[in-house]
């Protein structure tokens, strides 16, 4: 049995990498500095060595941490266009001003003390509509 040895193992699979995600005009070229990527280049033409690409990712994981991910969490929480929003609003608005006039017809009738806990029902859509159309969401229904 003659197996080879390379000196340097998954050199094919770094060059490859170096060519789509590292390299200048790369087809999903990561968002580098010119000095990380340099320093990448340079430990990257020596070695294979996963380490080599420590720098680079620390740099993708602070930037999907502290950019990437939080503008993606804003920009899908809000999926609602301006008039749906509006009526959201109006729909929680509509909500609150409902549970008041339960609990005010409930509190002038003989119905007794335990079902005025029926307005909070009320209360708690309005405010949670409101509040949901009030950070661009929209919980109608289509």
């Amino acid at each position: 049995m003659n197996h080879s040895v390379t000196i340097q193992p998954f050199r094919e699979e770094v060059t490859r990498i170096i060519a789509i995600y590292v390299a200048e005009g790369g087809a999903r070229e990561l968002n580098l500095s010119a000095r990380e990527r340099a320093a990448a280049l340079k430990a990257l033409s020596y070695t294979t060595h996963p380490s080599a690409f420590r720098d680079i990712f620390t740099t993708v994981e602070a930037s999907l941490r502290q950019q990437s991910h939080p503008n993606f969490i804003r920009w899908t929480i809000c999926n609602g266009n301006p008039p749906r929003q509006l009526f959201a609003k109006q729909l929680g608005v509509g909500g609150i001003i409902g549970g008041l006039v339960c609990i005010v017809l409930l509190t002038v009738s003989s119905a007794s003390r335990a079902w005025r806990v029926i307005s909070a029902i009320g209360f708690l859509v309005g405010i949670a509509t409101l509040f949901a159309a009030w950070k661009g969401m929209c919980v109608v229904s289509t």
